[in-house]
């Protein structure tokens, strides 16, 4: 899958995606090594392999979800241009083996949805991972307000809504007795 989302646009390395990978970019001679335990944390690791210091504009994408990143390359903020497509680019001489950090902002939001009968209901995002609890709860609060605080308390890795059962990533989320809820009625 890796290889799918690491490639190269014009010139410059273009990263789609940071799901732990291994990807080689020969069009750059750049083996591309990427950690973390990304989209649940908000930070990947990048290592770029190469034998010899290269020139060469880095783009990477804004994953769904996320309000901004910010790069860091052996640990020294980079300046970090805008394009139109919408992909944040650093141009620079690449050292082989340096420590890249893409540090990502995760908002936790709140969305709603309103049913048939115009029953509002609220789910929960942080970046790009949805929240969804093991247990059902009704909501009293501001249902136009997409301030995720307004229902959640908490902070990463522990959110609660408030009054109620602890929200978790959706593909961790389950037990033996029931199901899994993501979407939660609002009261007025």
């Amino acid at each position: 899958l890796g290889r799918h989302l690491v490639g190269v646009a014009g010139e410059a390395v273009s990263i789609a995606s940071y799901l732990p990978s291994v990807t080689t970019v020969p069009a750059r001679g750049v083996k591309l090594f990427i950690r973390g335990n990304y989209p649940f944390d908000s930070r990947a690791a990048l290592t770029f392999e190469m034998p010899k210091p290269t020139a060469f504009p880095v783009d990477f994408a804004l994953p769904f979800g996320v309000s901004s990143l910010r790069v860091e390359v052996d640990g020294k903020l980079q300046k970090v241009s805008v394009l139109p497509s919408g992909f944040h680019r650093i141009q620079r001489t690449w050292k082989p083996r340096e420590n890249v950090n893409v540090i990502f902002d995760f908002p936790l939001q709140a969305h709603f949805h309103s049913d048939s009968s115009g029953k509002r209901w609220v789910s929960f995002t942080r970046g790009p991972v949805v929240l969804a609890a093991e247990s059902p709860h009704e909501l009293t609060g501001d249902s136009k307000s997409s301030d995720a605080r307004t229902w959640v308390e908490g902070s990463e890795p522990t959110y609660r809504i408030k009054g109620g059962p602890v929200l978790m990533p959706y593909s961790r989320a389950g037990t033996t007795k029931g199901g899994v809820y993501m979407y939660f009625a609002t009261r007025r």
